[in-house]
Formats: C-alpha cells, sequence, structure tokens
C-alpha cells in the first residue's frame, strides 16, 4: 500500500512550518515546547489520540505496513517525490542512442542499450529514471565508442560483460629497471627482462599491423604513381628530377589537382587516364 502524494506534500509543509515555529516561537508556543520537553510521554498520547480522530482506512493499513517493512517505505516515499527524467533528457538519450546504433530501424531499442540501461539504473526505459539517473546513462552512453560497419551493417559498440580492468594483484608487481645497456639490446628481448613484456605486448602487435598496412598502402600508391607517369609519358629525367627535388611530375600534379575538385570523373579525360 502506498501513501499518497498529498499526504506526503502536507507533512514536508507541516515539517517546514515546525522547522520556522521551533526557530522563533511565539511566547505561547515557547511555554508549551518546555512543557513538552518536560512531559514527553504525555504530549505524546495526546497527539496520537488526535490525529486517530481523522485517519482514514487507507492510513491505517499504511501505518501498519510502515511498522513492518520502515526502510522500503521510506525508499518508496523518497523515490516517488523525486523528478523523473525531462523531455529534454529523453530525446538527448534518444539522439546519442541513435548515433551509437543502439537503436533498430523499426525505432525499438536493442539489448546493449536495455542492459547498460539496467546496470547503471535499474530501469530498462529512460521514462521510468529520475533526473539524476538519467544524467548518469546519458554520459554512459556518449562515453561509449563508435559504432563500426561489417558486412555493410552498421554494429552497436560491444559492451564489456565484466567490471574487471586489471589481474588481481596487478598494481603490485615489480619491474626491473633500465640501464643504457637497452641502447644496444633488442627490445623485444630487454623487455622480457625486465618484466614488462605483458604490459608493451599490445603496442609492438599494433606497431606491426601498422606497418605492414603503411607498406600495402604505399606500395598501391607507388604503382598507381608509376602508371599515371607512363600513361602521360613523363620521361625519366623528369622522373628522377621530382624524386630528387621531392616534388610531384607535372602529370602527378594534374591529377592531383583533379582529384580536389572533382568527386566524379570529369569530362574530357584519355580512357586510360579514367
Amino acid at each position: 500500500v502506498k501513501k499518497p502524494r498529498d499526504i506526503i506534500v502536507a507533512i514536508r509543509d507541516i515539517k517546514a512550518v515546525e522547522k520556522e515555529i521551533v526557530e522563533k516561537p511565539p511566547k505561547e508556543i515557547s511555554k508549551l515546547l518546555k512543557l513538552e520537553e518536560k512531559y514527553p510521554e504525555r504530549f505524546a498520547k495526546e497527539e496520537i489520540k488526535e490525529f486517530k480522530k481523522f485517519i482514514t482506512e487507507e492510513e491505517k493499513e499504511f501505518l501498519k505496513v510502515e511498522a513492518e517493512y520502515p526502510a522500503k517505505i521510506i525508499k518508496e516515499e523518497v523515490e516517488e517525490l523525486k523528478p523523473l527524467a525531462t523531455p529534454a533528457q529523453i530525446k538527448k538519450v534518444h539522439a546519442i542512442a541513435s548515433g551509437k546504433a543502439l537503436i533498430s530501424d523499426k525505432g525499438k531499442m536493442k539489448p546493449q542499450y536495455r542492459e547498460l540501461a539496467i546496470t547503471f539504473t535499474d530501469h530498462k526505459s529512460i521514462k521510468d529514471m529520475t533526473k539524476e539517473e538519467a544524467e548518469v546513462f546519458i554520459d554512459v552512453i556518449d562515453r561509449l565508442p563508435e559504432p563500426k560497419y561489417r558486412a555493410g551493417k552498421l554494429v552497436p559498440p560491444s559492451i564489456p560483460r565484466t567490471m574487471k580492468l586489471v589481474p588481481e594483484g596487478f598494481f603490485k608487481k615489480k619491474y626491473g629497471e633500465p640501464t643504457p645497456v637497452w641502447l644496444l639490446t633488442d627490445q623485444t628481448y630487454y623487455a622480457t627482462k625486465l618484466g614488462i613484456k605483458p604490459l608493451v605486448e599490445p603496442f609492438e602487435k599494433g606497431k606491426q599491423e601498422f606497418d605492414l598496412e603503411f607498406r600495402q598502402s604505399s606500395n598501391l600508391v607507388d604503382r598507381m604513381v608509376n602508371k599515371l607517369n607512363k600513361i602521360a609519358k613523363t620521361s625519366m629525367g623528369d622522373r628522377i628530377k621530382s624524386k630528387v627535388k621531392n616534388v610531384p611530375t607535372k602529370a602527378e600534379s594534374n591529377m592531383a589537382e583533379l582529384v580536389n575538385k572533382y568527386e566524379a570523373t570529369p569530362p574530357g579525360l584519355k580512357p586510360k587516364e579514367e
């Protein structure tokens, strides 16, 4: 059984008035407060008796439940008084979630969205969240990585299944101190010797992958440039000069200008240039 909102508001207003009276009590009330302080039990009984005259059956039932589960009732009252998420917050969440591919084409929330919402706010929908919870949720989804295209479809970022970030005892590990010997030693071997191999291994792999991709793209560019110079019949002397001076040949400059100026193939090009 829940206490009606108007009763909760009334209690809040009464407490505010009581506070004002206690801080600046009139003479008569001041005397009454002194008597109440002197004979608390008597005043308490009279107040309860007076209160019972006006109590409804619904409120009586509530008082029984409140006596049995006080913590639960207080929590429900507090939650009831908290303002829910504003329309602006709801709109912002939907905009961010859409950008992160957390909303389907039909406008339904994906499992990743609901999982995040329950984890951080205990609510599946933004409409059930309080203003504070909505702010937390906005921050959470805004920090998610951008979605990626896989097989022509936009895939939302994966949600970690655990909050574990590092293995147990990670920050208690001891590592060796580097010395000038590292200048003459293989980096991979020296990292193993210092005990930091697990830390630097992901960076090593990333660097290797980057170098391979860069080499492939560079080779592709070189092949296209050579092909372009052949089509334009650029002499070997001009090619050598451009390499020595580190400047593009005439054919390369013309093609760069066309690429920067047009998105589609412009008219007037030779079939091979197209």
